[in-house]
């Protein structure tokens, strides 16, 4: 699997627009479980993610690892009901979820789970927290 760059609209996790460039990933995924049509249940990702986040509208940056591990669990029909991590993993929080808006670089145990509405509410909140929000706001 390979993390692409993208860009976060001004208002989805930070008051600012914000840009994330990976520049060196080794990730590994693997299907742990499947559903009985073949589609995947758990999968797991681990390994290395640097990259670099920055603050579009001042052009401030800073650069994290989020070479964690995580288990994501879907649906039959491909929707993720949860995702435990084990840190440094990145997520995002949006206004109307169940932790604080931010974008976060979460370093411990932390487990997500997603109603159908695909709001995401946080679970297990054992460890330490980066709202990457504030750090480069």
């Amino acid at each position: 699997m390979t993390q692409q760059a993208f860009t976060v609209p001004a208002g989805t996790y930070c008051d600012f627009a914000f840009h994330y460039e990976p520049e060196r990933q080794n990730i590994q995924e693997r299907i742990i479980a499947t559903w009985p049509d073949g589609s995947p249940r758990l999968i797991e990702f681990t390994g290395q993610l640097i990259g670099t986040t920055t603050n579009l509208e001042t052009g401030d940056s800073k650069r994290r690892s989020a070479s964690g591990r995580a288990v994501e669990t879907l649906s039959q029909g491909g929707a993720m009901l949860r995702d435990e991590m084990y840190g440094p993993v990145g997520f995002g929080f949006r206004q109307g979820d169940g932790y604080p808006q931010g974008y976060y670089l979460f370093h411990g145990q932390h487990v997500v789970t997603f109603d159908a509405a695909g709001t995401r509410t946080m679970v297990l909140d054992r460890g330490i927290a980066e709202n990457v929000c504030d750090t480069l706001g």
